[in-house]
């Protein structure tokens, strides 16, 4: 398979995802949903694979754990194991963002970049975290608040 195809890939994989939510087809997910990261995992890697740098690993890594979180996270609705099946889920993606963090803190025009120089730009960002959080929060059943606040 060529390289040029794994964007097309995840486009059309995208549009399947978005249809098969749309019409409730818990087996067209199942058949679509993984791939999604998988094909941009593939982009990316043939994108940068002269490329030997942390960034690149740290990308890698995260989007390979984003794999294992949608598909965790897609049997949370099987009785009785769907906590396991979001503990495991919430974990692949909380690796996933601290993979990401440390690839952008080693990003080598970090200190250019306009967060780095105004970090005041954050604020809606973290207002957005909070105001999320407790509009959620009483959905959230009592053993998962904690996990779910760590992540």
């Amino acid at each position: 398979m060529t390289k040029r195809a794994f964007l097309p890939l995840f486009g059309t994989f995208s549009i399947l995802t978005l249809i098969a939510e749309a019409i409730g087809s818990a087996s067209m997910i199942f058949a679509t949903k993984p791939f999604l990261m998988v094909f941009l995992s593939l982009w990316f890697y043939t994108r940068t694979h002269n490329k030997n740098t942390s960034f690149r690993f740290w990308i890698l890594l995260g989007l390979i754990f984003s794999i294992g979180g949608d598909t965790f996270l897609m049997f949370v609705e099987n009785p009785p194991y769907w906590e396991s099946f979001f503990l495991l889920g919430l974990g692949c993606f909380l690796v996933t963002h601290v993979s990401y963090i440390l690839a952008f803190a080693k990003y080598p025009k970090l200190k250019s970049g306009l967060v780095y120089q105004m970090p005041f730009f954050i604020l809606p960002f973290l207002l957005f975290l909070v105001g999320n959080t407790i509009v959620l929060w009483d959905g959230v059943p009592a053993e998962m608040k904690v996990p779910v606040v760590i992540y």
